[in-house]
């Protein structure tokens, strides 16, 4: 996206935006801050647009700040690892045969409650067979179903 290539207006309501998702604390800019900032946009084509229609643009954009305050406040994004230091539940959800580097990646899972939806199988064999795989340093024990 080249923002230089933007009008002079569409410019400014992508910076309000920004600005109006740093302000409720969201991390990122979701279409409601860019509606946001159009609706309030003086001399800019939404409000002209809504008063065709008979809409006061003070009442739509009331109503879109609303929405911005009811979603994503406070919403913080982090890394995987910095993200289980702080997390008392942890889903690892990967295909079973990058599981055990993923869990080693995490770090320190102690004392967490860990949930695992990992499913072994591999259904891609030519013959169309339930292949299960086993993860790395698993014994032939490990997998449920497994044939070595």
């Amino acid at each position: 996206m080249n923002i230089n290539k933007y009008t002079e207006k569409a410019r400014e309501a992508v910076a309000a935006a920004v600005e109006l998702a740093q302000t409720a604390n969201n991390p990122q800019v979701e279409p409601e801050h860019l509606l946001a900032a159009l609706v309030d946009q003086r001399e800019g084509i939404i409000p002209e647009l809504l008063r065709k229609m008979n809409v006061d643009p003070a009442v739509v954009s009331r109503g879109v700040k609303d929405l911005v305050a009811k979603t994503g406040h406070g919403a913080t994004s982090a890394s995987q690892q910095d993200a289980v230091k702080s997390a008392d539940i942890v889903v690892i959800a990967v295909p079973g045969t990058a599981a055990g580097d993923v869990v080693k990646q995490l770090g320190d899972l102690s004392g967490k409650i860990i949930l695992d939806p990992t499913n072994l199988a591999n259904r891609n064999t030519p013959d169309g067979n339930v292949d299960y795989a086993k993860p790395a340093g698993a014994n032939s024990n490990a997998c449920a179903g497994s044939s070595g």
